[in-house]
This record gives structure tokens, sequence and C-alpha cells, in this order.
């Protein structure tokens, strides 16, 4: 438990940090740079304390790749649009930002946690398992990758101005950024879960959370209701958008 003290502290300072610099300057420059940098730092620091072994190294590697492409990703976007319009009504009430970022630090909590008991460890054992967790984790990575690519194009297009994505990876999911974000942590805990497992129940437990939380948060709390709120107050009696809807999945 002593090893687990020094990543929650980090992420409890990160996030305090950009709180601070939110609501002091009024900016969503630093929000989602700041939840990427969490889990960049948190797992380097996990597994410089740890063993240091394959395994280790591979998770440590898929999770710096995760959080630079998006943490970079989401650093260029806001950089271009100038800012997060979620947070309009958000950022000048203190209590209101407050709860954003204390929800965020949990999340990094619940999300990161089995694999920061991963790479502490100082014995490591391979498993079939990982391979499938890799595997997984590759395809969520690349589909997350592919549909910002696809989205961010979309909106730079005058010809789409005030228009819904309806082509691509977006032709099949309301949400493909979504899927893959999910399906990145779902491969993380099967990479992780075969070695965790072993601690005991409620370590399966905190495990098979991770990626529970991350749908959980994504499908009914700060991704998709936001979205979808915003897009019925654009397109909502618009009947091809509703078709859309229809025809179109959300997410898995």
């Amino acid at each position: 438990m002593n090893a687990l003290l020094l990543p929650i502290l980090i992420i409890i300072g990160l996030n305090g940090l950009g709180f601070l610099n939110g609501y002091v300057r009024q900016t969503d420059k630093l929000t989602d740079f700041i939840y990427s940098l969490s889990f960049l730092v948190v797992a380097w620091v996990a597994y410089l304390m740890g063993g240091m072994t394959a395994p280790q190294i591979v998770l440590v590697l898929m999770i710096t790749l995760w959080a630079l492409r998006l943490g970079g990703y989401l650093f260029w976007r806001i950089h271009t649009f100038g800012r997060d319009k979620r947070f309009d009504q958000m950022r000048p009430n203190f209590i209101k930002l407050l709860g954003f970022w204390t929800l965020q630090t949990m999340s990094i909590m619940i999300i990161i946690a089995p694999s920061v008991i991963f790479l502490l460890l100082e014995n490591m054992a391979h498993h079939w398992l990982m391979a499938i967790g890799g595997l997984v984790w590759l395809v969520g990575f690349v589909m997350e990758t592919v549909a910002d690519v696809q989205k961010f194009q979309f909106i730079k297009n005058p010809k789409n101005k005030k228009q819904w994505i309806d082509e691509g990876l977006w032709r099949y999911w309301q949400h493909p950024n979504y899927v893959g974000e999910i399906l990145c942590w779902a491969g993380l805990t099967v990479f992780v879960l075969p070695v965790v497992m072993s601690f005991g129940f409620w370590y399966v437990i905190l495990t098979i959370a991770s990626p529970t939380w991350i749908y959980t948060l994504l499908r009914y709390i700060s991704g998709v209701p936001l979205l979808e709120q915003s897009a019925e107050k654009k397109w909502g009696d618009n009947p091809e958008y509703q078709a859309y809807k229809q025809r179109t999945r959300r997410l898995l």
C-alpha cells in the first residue's frame, strides 16, 4: 500500500494544479493535457519502482503511446479552437469546476489502478492472455486515432459547417473514438488480469472496475450525454439526423 501512495499523490497534485490554473485563468487549455499526463507520469513512476520485466515494459509503452497520442491531439485541438464549450457554464463556477476536477482525479485513479499494481510487482510471469490483451488494445488505439483524425478533418472543412459527421468510422458508430477508448482499457485489463487475479477476489474486482468505469463515464456521465445534448439542440428537428441516430449504433 505504501508503494501506491506516491502514484496517488502525483494524480492529486497534477489535477489540483490543473483545477487552480483552470479557475484562476478561466481556461480549459490544460484540462485534457493533465488528464493524459497523469497516466503517463504515474505509469512511468510505477514502472521504475517495480521489476522492469518484459511484460511491464510492454504495458508502460502501451500506456505511453496512448497518453502521448490522446494528450497531444487534445492539446492541439483546444489550442486550435480556443476553448471547450462543455466548460462554458462550469468554468466560472468554483464548486462545479472543482466537482469536475474531483471526478477526473478519481476516474484516473480507478482506471489506472490495475496497471499501477501490475507495474509495481517485482517478479512477473508471462501469460498467453497478455497477447490477447495487447491485440485488443491495439485495435482500440488504431480505432480511436482514426476516428479523431476523421472528425478533425471533417470539422476543418468549411463545407461541413453546422453538419454532423456521417462518414468513415462515424458511419458505423456515433462515437467511434469512445469505442476505441473503451477497447484500449479493456485490452489493458485483459493484459494485467492473469497476474493481478492471483492476489485474490478484490484485486479482480478492482481490475474489472477500470474498463467498467471508463465505459460508465463515457456512456452516462461526461461523454455521450453532453455530446448528444448539444447535438439535439443543433439538429434535433432534422429528420435526417434522427434517421442517422436510429440506424447507427451508439457505442459497443
